[in-house]
């Protein structure tokens, strides 16, 4: 009975050392045809000095781990060709210069690619992620640092667990260009005022729409117009002026309301969320990044949204343009800040952004 065990045992031991053998670590300086060939299981390490535009193939069903820290580089981005039912965990830091094209990384084939908790991928100005192609699903998760656009296109999608880094944008100074930004609106020159060289939405025409959708408030605490570039199809990970407890007027983040102006007369209400981020949602930061969970009134914060070019939050649908007038407001029903029933603040976000081709070069 005991030799029978052991050898039991040793034909278990002995079907465990090739399948171990299987998996293996690659080193890769993500240059043109020097990719490796992996399967299930494998590591792939990322060095220096990073040449990129290479194509790393993760076969069907396959599940592929990326390590490795390249730091800002100039060099083109990589691309992850990720197949059906195919997993890519990236746990590398891979920071490349605006000049990376057309991202960081590019994704497609299908497969999935999580950036966990410490993982890395940015870029100084320009696109970080670009996933493309139906099935090809990306997930950002909390711990994690994405700096730079993310590009969804042709059925592919994001999942945010995690917040990129949002935009500081730049801000309209012509009421001309403005208004060409949002064609159809109903909107015009009237329904907007200059702010300390600012052009944003007057106090008169948000309160119209508020009271056209019965939202009560008390009074408006601030004002904003933005404006960015990227590529086209992009989610806006966006950032107002640095707002404090007092302003906002309200102890719980979630009863912060904040409203887009579709136009003239309407107007489509925005989605607090907390994890789980798409398009019409927004949150609030503490200045060290992390979600707020509380306001106090001497303490600042970041009010952050998220804009899907040419979705339902985008007044301009021309691909590569978004446009969104928002006004942040405490419904009367809500709690309230030092005593004050409600207040209510508002931003203007317009957001034109230049349309780009998927179309990678080679760099001479």
């Amino acid at each position: 009975m005991k030799k029978k065990v052991l050898l039991i045992i040793t034909a278990f031991i002995m079907c465990l050392i090739p399948c171990a053998a299987l998996a293996a670590t690659h080193d890769w300086n993500g240059g043109e045809g020097t990719a490796p060939t992996v399967t299930n299981g494998d590591t792939v390490n990322l060095i220096t000095p990073f040449l990129g535009y290479g194509v790393l193939t993760v076969p069907a069903n396959a599940t592929v781990t990326i390590t490795g820290s390249v730091p800002m580089t100039e060099s083109l981005g990589i691309m992850l060709e990720i197949g059906a039912g195919a997993k890519v965990e990236w746990k590398a830091a891979l920071s490349l210069p605006g000049a990376s094209e057309p991202a960081t990384v590019n994704v497609s084939g299908g497969g999935t690619l999580e950036v966990v908790s410490g993982g890395e991928i940015s870029t100084t100005d320009g696109t970080a992620i670009y996933a493309r192609g139906s099935g090809t699903e990306v997930y950002i998760r909390s711990g994690s640092t994405i700096e730079g656009d993310i590009v969804a296109r042709d059925g592919a999608k994001f999942f945010l667990d995690g917040i990129p880094q949002p935009k500081a944008p730049d801000y309209f100074d012509n009421i001309a260009e403005l208004l060409a930004a949002m064609p159809n609106s109903g909107f015009t020159a009237a329904d907007f005022e200059e702010v300390d060289g600012k052009f944003v939405i007057s106090e008169e025409k948000a309160k119209e729409v508020a009271e056209i959708i019965d939202l009560e408030y008390r009074k408006i605490v601030g004002r904003w117009s933005f404006e960015t570039n990227g590529w086209a199809d992009f989610l806006a990970v966006l950032k107002a002026d640095e707002v404090t407890g007092a302003q906002l007027g309200v102890r719980n983040p979630k009863d912060i309301t904040l409203l887009k102006i579709n136009g003239a007369t309407s107007g489509k209400l925005f989605n607090y969320k907390i994890s789980d981020f798409e398009d019409g949602d927004f949150t609030l930061l503490e200045k060290d990044g992390a979600i707020a969970t509380t306001i106090n009134s001497g303490t600042s914060y970041d009010l952050v949204v998220f804009i899907k070019d040419n979705g339902d939050y985008d007044n301009n649908k021309t691909p590569g343009i978004v446009v969104d007038p928002l006004v942040a407001l405490h419904n009367r029903s809500g709690g309230s800040s030092g005593g004050c029933n409600s207040g209510f603040g508002m931003l203007s976000l317009i957001l034109p952004l230049m349309a780009c081709a998927f179309v990678p070069r080679k760099r001479k």
